[in-house]
């Protein structure tokens, strides 16, 4: 969590002349902030578990 004075600091050291610096993010670098700050996301881990047939039958027939 960001505190105040974090956010101030932050907001501060971007402002030049009265004008704030917009910094542009594309989709997947605002997906891992709304992540990391969990904001509006849920993180699923999904494992997937493939069977190869050829081992058992190679070893019980």
């Amino acid at each position: 969590m960001i505190s105040n004075q974090e956010k101030y600091i932050n907001l501060s050291t971007r402002k030049r002349d009265g004008v704030f610096r917009i910094d542009l993010i594309d989709g997947v670098e605002l997906v891992e902030r709304l992540k990391d700050l969990r904001l509006g996301v849920e993180v699923e881990t999904v494992e997937n578990v493939v069977v190869d047939p050829s081992w058992f039958t190679s070893r019980f027939s």
